[in-house]
């Protein structure tokens, strides 16, 4: 590595493979690490160490993105921090990933370096014990990759189903189970409703036909989708008008039942999937 060249890496938290590297182009990949590798580098953030322990404990895979510097120059401070391009890169595998299949995996801090430099990002991460392990299997590795150069895609193609996308995005990292819910129906709304002037009412209906017709392999599933969807937008508009307190606590906290949120959520996940497909490379 030369000190016009320098690398991003960034762990992936709760990230298991059998494969070894998925490349997505010739400069951006996702590869296993080793142990050492990582110790390495949370040595190198000296004061930042105990908490990257922590929080880095478990990761066997990281993002990597080569970076090469503008005009020819050694890397400087503006070359790692005009990353927008990557950082867009970073949140799109993520994204990628989430779409692939239900899971929960999280970037909680990214490492900048070079023969002559190194940064790090986000020097507190929290630790989090997931519940379940995130496990992509070698022969979804060309999917990962089909699917994220979809999503380069999108916003050129498809304004609306960006949108919701981003709103997918968003719930993951919602504190309370309610503002999952008002960005998941938010979401759905410009699924269904994206070609509509006037959309037909009572929009929870329609949502949970649509989707319903979609996802639904039997005319009892895509009765329960469509109920599960029409429940999930009356109770978006309760908590959007305040009408839905949580009575037994202090603060404005609202009940919602965390597993019916997340069944909401893969059955956005599952939309969004089947219309990326259209989307062309």
């Amino acid at each position: 590595m030369t000190d016009k060249e320098g690398l991003v890496i960034v762990p992936i938290s709760n990230f298991h493979s059998n494969t070894e590297i998925i490349k997505l182009n010739d400069s951006l990949c996702i590869r296993r690490t080793r142990a050492f590798e990582l110790e390495e580098l949370m040595k190198r953030s000296v004061d930042y160490y105990v908490n990257l322990k922590q929080a880095l404990t478990d990761v066997e895979f990281v993002i990597e993105k080569k970076v090469i510097s503008r005009g020819g120059k050694k890397l400087d401070w503006v070359d790692w921090f005009s990353w927008r391009e990557n950082s867009t890169n970073m949140q799109n595998i993520v994204l990628t990933l989430r779409l692939l299949k239900e899971g929960y995996i999280d970037l909680k801090t990214a490492f900048f370096v070079s023969s002559n430099s190194f940064y790090i990002s986000n020097t507190a991460p929290l630790y989090y014990d997931y519940e379940e392990p995130f496990v992509l299997s070698t022969e979804n590795s060309e999917d990962v990759v089909r699917l994220w150069n979809k999503l380069q895609n999108v916003e050129k193609e498809n304004l609306s189903l960006k949108f919701s996308l981003d709103q997918f995005s968003k719930s993951f990292n919602e504190q309370y189970a309610e503002n999952g819910i008002v960005d998941l129906m938010t979401a759905f709304e410009s699924v269904v409703f994206s070609k509509e002037k006037n959309a037909p009412r009572p929009y929870g209906k329609v949502i949970g036909i649509a989707i319903g017709m979609l996802l639904g392999r039997s005319r009892t599933e895509r009765g329960k989708i469509r109920d599960e969807l029409e429940d999930a937008y009356s109770l978006r508009n309760k908590i959007v008008h305040g009408h839905l307190r949580d009575l037994d606590t202090t603060d404005t906290v609202y009940m919602v039942d965390e597993d019916s949120a997340l069944t909401i959520r893969e059955y956005l996940r599952k939309t969004l999937k089947l219309l990326l497909e259209e989307v062309p490379i």
